[in-house]
């Protein structure tokens, strides 16, 4: 006799529920599916980003290209190889600028 598990998918019917469908965040203006644990977790993360910025302390060996005046802000140079995490902050930022602009910026 064999033992097999089983494995189970949860589908959802749409029976005219108003949000069931994607919903827009007119906050942020991400999509997420409402009721959907890891789309509403992927959302509040997206959102929290948008509304209070994305944080960043700086790096060890950061290339400062210009520093305005006023504030503690700075224009970072990250080239193709540097370390992963530069890149991941430098996308992380890209979709923050994308939403805002209205387009997406292909790399």
């Amino acid at each position: 006799m064999l033992n097999k598990k089983r494995s189970y998918a949860q589908y959802h019917l749409e029976l005219g529920q108003s949000d069931f469908l994607l919903r827009s965040c007119s906050v942020c203006g991400m999509m997420y599916a409402p009721g959907d644990e890891s789309d509403e977790k992927l959302h509040g993360d997206f959102h929290k980003k948008y509304y209070e910025g994305i944080r960043f302390k700086g790096w060890r060996n950061e290339r400062v290209v210009s520093t305005p005046s006023g504030g503690n802000s700075r224009i970072l140079l990250v080239l193709d190889g540097d370390s992963p995490s530069h890149k991941r902050k430098v996308k992380e930022v890209l979709t923050i600028m994308e939403k805002e602009l209205g387009f997406q910026i292909v790399l």
